[in-house]
């Protein structure tokens, strides 16, 4: 299958289903669900980059805007979603119990804003790929290769420093997602084929979604009045996620190298 065709199957695909999971029934809209559709449009916005790079007359951001306003919104959700689980797994804490409360009253809000905005996007998603198809016909292997080349050379320059911040682990991870939604497209064994790749992007999810529990924690603290006892709680509670990005960090500086090796070995031809 040559290149155009591939990015022309994928767009396709990707539309057909995030309509799919648009028109679902509120009443299954479970943390998977949640979960699978904020990857179908991530690979979606990938695709889309790898486009407008290819020609400049595509209208990105007015085709990406009812995209963006989807993933938005079941991100919040998404996040809520994530904190209950883990909050879930504190046995005999009293201030989890009690934050589990906040949490589902927040979620509903969320998801009652989710279900606004896919009722105002739903109906231009249905052909939202017939404004990408005519510019994936720009798309060659010649820019392709350039872009890929460019993304993986990002990818290690972030890979190669000594150890990680916040920030750049954060960095790392947008243009990972962004890098391997694209070599999926033209490489559809990747997964299997760049293990450590795979297995460092899973380290890097795990490590987000602490940080993002904790800046929720951190939030509540700070915008809430609470006894002593209620912040001694809430304190060890972080203390512990703390520790386990900690842990997670230090597992993504060891890993990152087997990853520079296996970025440097890819062929993108």
């Amino acid at each position: 299958m040559n290149i155009v065709a591939a990015y022309g199957q994928h767009v396709k695909k990707r539309a057909e289903r995030i309509f799919e999971l648009a028109n679902q029934l509120s009443g299954i809209h479970t943390a998977s669900y949640f979960h699978h559709l904020r990857v179908e449009i991530k690979k979606m916005n990938a695709v889309l980059r790898m486009v407008k790079m290819c020609s400049d007359e595509f209208p990105r951001k007015r085709v990406w805007h009812p995209y963006k306003l989807l993933a938005s919104t079941a991100g919040e959700v998404r996040e809520i979603q994530l904190e209950e689980v883990a909050m879930k797994k504190l046995k005999h804490n009293l201030f989890a119990e009690k934050y589990l409360g906040d949490l589902r009253t927040q979620r509903l809000e969320k998801k009652k804003i989710y279900l606004q905005t896919k009722n105002q996007v739903k109906a231009s998603l249905e052909t939202r790929h017939l404004k990408i198809l005519p510019y994936v016909e720009d798309i060659n292997k010649i820019n392709c290769t350039e872009y890929l080349n460019k993304l993986r050379s990002r990818c290690m320059e972030k890979m190669a420093v000594a150890k990680l911040s916040t920030s750049s682990i954060h960095q790392l991870r947008m243009l990972l997602k962004e890098f391997f939604y694209n070599i999926e497209v033209i490489q559809p064994d990747a997964k299997i084929a760049y293990k450590q790749i795979n297995q460092l992007q899973d380290l890097i999810g795990k490590w987000h979604d602490y940080i993002v529990i904790l800046r929720h924690l951190d939030n509540f603290k700070r915008h809430n009045k609470l006894g002593t006892r209620q912040l001694e709680q809430i304190r060890n509670i972080m203390s512990g996620f703390s520790a386990r990005t900690s842990l997670l960090r230090q597992r993504i500086n060891k890993k990152k190298n087997n990853g520079i090796s296996e970025l440097i070995q890819m062929n993108l031809h």
